[in-house]
């Protein structure tokens, strides 16, 4: 499994997965045990949740379904006492990936895309967003995943990632949406199973990335996404001051762990699409 690792922004860590499936087998764990209703923060097997998606949704298709994932480094913990046991190989190619970086720190993750980490001009477009709810009918082929898609992900991403990495930003963009919070979260619950804690990032997410997937002004998309670049800018600098750490020196057992960009080569990959849990 090929992962490039990214350091960007400030507390921010980008992981480039070579391909969808690659990435959603490998973090499938990690994000459910965040952001799951039915699995938060609760211990569990990938036979137990294989089980309970095809309750939900018919069959298991969570490999194409997910487009990003996100998660803060406090994910990582009960991976790294053991309560997981057994590890999948994936599962501790990530570990090792991530364990010695200084924290704290948010993880992001999207099929490969090359991105520039400009933030300015690049608008949010209209698209399927990072996860959400999609219909199953039939068999379900893979679709490409234009440039301009792969993009809106990241910013997507991004935006959930500076929401807990910048308190500023994070209470700029509560308080613009105090008045449209309540619809707008329930807009949200209904595109997936998102669990409570987490639908007014979700909601914020969706504005900066996936601006057409909600029922709101062009005003207010413009004024989130104002912010949204403000504080990234401001992160991006941040990232660019000097802060050694022994992750920046020392190697894992699978890679190099550097700022900036690092490849470490294993054997397995996943990423995501759209439906949630």
């Amino acid at each position: 499994m090929d992962i490039a690792l990214h350091r960007p922004f400030h507390k921010i860590v980008f992981l480039e997965f070579e391909s969808q499936r690659e990435m959603a087998a490998a973090l499938l764990r990690f994000q459910e045990y965040y952001e799951c209703p039915r699995f938060r923060g609760r211990v569990f097997t990938l036979r137990e949740y294989k089980e309970w998606y095809r309750g939900q949704y018919g069959r298991f298709t969570y490999l194409t379904d997910w487009v990003g994932f996100n998660f803060p480094c406090t994910v990582l913990d009960p991976f790294l006492q053991g309560r997981f046991r057994p590890l999948r190989k994936a599962e501790l190619e990530i570990l090792g990936l991530l364990k010695l970086l200084r924290r704290p720190f948010y993880v992001i993750a999207t099929e490969g895309i090359r991105p520039s980490w400009t933030p300015s001009g690049n608008k949010a477009a209209k698209g399927r967003p990072a996860r959400r709810s999609i219909p199953h009918s039939g068999a379900s082929p893979a679709r490409p995943h234009p440039a301009k898609q792969l993009r809106t992900t990241l910013r997507h991403e991004l935006a959930h990632a500076l929401y807990h990495v910048s308190a500023g930003y994070r209470q700029a963009v509560q308080d613009l949406l105090v008045d449209d919070l309540p619809l707008l979260t329930q807009e949200v619950r209904r595109m997936g199973d998102y669990a409570d804690r987490v639908l007014a990032d979700e909601v914020q997410a969706y504005l900066v990335g996936n601006s057409g997937a909600l029922q709101v002004s062009p005003k207010l998309i413009g004024q989130v996404g104002e912010l949204f670049e403000q504080y990234l800018t401001g992160s991006a600098k941040a990232s660019r001051r000097p802060s050694p750490s022994a992750a920046q020196t020392r190697r894992s057992r699978t890679g190099r762990i550097a700022k900036g960009q690092s490849r470490v080569s294993s054997d397995r990959k996943r990423k995501r699409k759209g439906k949630r849990c």
